[in-house]
């Protein structure tokens, strides 16, 4: 875990007692090692998420609590009812303390209970279960959008950076991640302190990124498209091929089917154009849905 030159800073042997200590503490403090921070996090959320009112109180509650970590941020959910609020702040301190040692505990660090949280960078709101993306992240994202889209190159750092601050767009917006994969792709093929000239491929996903930033709805959504999906109200069927795509309206017994031409069909085949892949050609699917079918 640690290099061989630092190692003694993190330990010390009482040899009368013939005893090891083992700082449990240090990894939070020392820097560039997340892995290492979610392994303790882990630890803390396991035993938060193996008790319940009942086990650490008089409580008839037997419902376990629901415990969430991000690396080192620890987030509580749970339905305000009785004390149930107060135990399981009590139970996460008792983990930290069960694993961390008794100076882990910061009382600066710990919020309220609160219906409106911000956490993982997205605005939560329990009351109305919706999510929202705040809007300086939505302005800093599209600021190194449009800094790529105006750059000859891009360096791992600038990708790694917009990478990161994409990952608020895709949690939002599921139908975003498809555009995701390029960007993704280029960043881990490169060295660090290398840089690469986009592919026009890479450049249209980033525009989509970038219209979506613009003029996208990122604010109150429902959560209920992040779990469970709503019963939906109309079936359609789509499927695309390398011939061509095809939408079944069975309420309406009806149907659309566009055959690909000749130049199409290349293009499906031609793994040089990214233009016509299989993720492009589903959207066309939903848009021509939505197209002929969107104003009835």
């Amino acid at each position: 875990m640690l290099h061989a030159e630092h190692v003694r800073w993190m330990g010390a042997t009482f040899p009368a007692e013939d005893a090891l200590v083992i700082d449990l503490a240090a990894p939070f403090e020392w820097s560039g090692s997340p892995a290492y921070y979610g392994a303790f996090g882990g630890a803390i959320t396991w035993l938060v998420g193996t008790n319940s009112p009942a086990t650490v109180s008089d409580s008839d509650d037997s419902e376990a609590f629901f415990g969430y970590e991000w690396v080192d941020d620890h987030i509580l959910i749970e339905p305000d009812r009785d004390n149930r609020l107060e135990l399981a702040e009590s139970t996460l301190r008792l983990s930290m303390m069960a694993v961390l040692g008794p100076n882990s505990i910061n009382d600066a660090k710990f919020s309220p209970w609160s219906t409106e949280l911000q956490a993982l960078g997205l605005v939560w709101n329990t009351v109305d279960r919706t999510v929202s993306m705040p809007l300086d992240k939505v302005q800093k994202c599209r600021g190194r959008v449009e800094a790529l889209l105006c750059a000859e190159k891009a360096t791992k750092q600038q990708l790694q950076k917009l990478l990161g601050s994409l990952r608020h767009l895709t949690t939002c917006l599921r139908s975003a991640k498809p555009f995701f994969q390029q960007l993704q792709s280029a960043c881990t093929r490169l060295q660090s302190f290398q840089s690469v000239r986009l592919n026009d491929s890479s450049r249209r996903d980033l525009q989509w990124f970038y219209h979506i930033l613009s003029d996208g709805y990122l604010d109150n959504l429902a959560l209920r498209f992040f779990g469970t999906l709503p019963v939906p109200t109309i079936n359609l069927y789509m499927d695309a091929s390398d011939a061509g795509l095809v939408v079944l309206h069975p309420s309406r017994n009806e149907f659309i089917l566009i055959r690909f031409d000749d130049e199409e069909i290349r293009l499906t085949k031609s793994s040089e154009s990214p233009r016509f892949t299989i993720n492009v050609r589903e959207h066309f699917c939903m848009a021509l849905a939505a197209w002929c079918w969107g104003g009835r």
